[in-house]
């Protein structure tokens, strides 16, 4: 859902499941906006996905509208949880990649925590591991 009418990117609807890679770090904007910014990995899902490297991308959530998304993100993901994120792609200006090489950023809308690192160490689950069968 991109077109580049004008010279302008439009903004494309994006729904990803994925493992926070870095955990939120927030910002205020010199306008006094909040705003939390974090990373999510991502891997293609289906037959093809062997060994597939992660894909990263750059998520914000701000505050407005009544929804404190970027006070919630803060106060509740940690680095390895599991979430569904649902927002819009915005191209990044180029002055901001500093090399980084990414080219668009989510802006979140919605999200939520599937699985959280965090409350499986409360109640005492461990990661599940693969372990060999022993073949008889």
């Amino acid at each position: 859902s991109q077109s580049l009418a004008s010279g302008r990117m439009k903004r494309g609807r994006v729904q990803l499941l994925g493992r926070v890679t870095k955990g939120p770090e927030f910002y205020v904007t010199p306008s006094g906006e909040a705003v939390s910014r974090f990373e999510l990995g991502t891997t293609v899902y289906g037959p093809l996905s062997g060994e597939v490297p992660i894909d990263r991308h750059r998520c914000l959530a701000w505050n407005g509208g009544g929804r404190r998304l970027a006070d919630l993100v803060l106060d509740n993901l940690r680095q390895g949880d599991v979430i569904y994120v649902e927002g819009q792609l915005q191209a990044v200006p180029r002055i901001v990649l500093e090399g980084s090489g990414e080219a668009c950023q989510v802006i979140v809308r919605d999200l939520q925590l599937l699985e959280s690192v965090q409350m499986s160490a409360q109640l005492g689950f461990e990661a599940a591991r693969v372990r060999p069968v022993d073949a008889e």
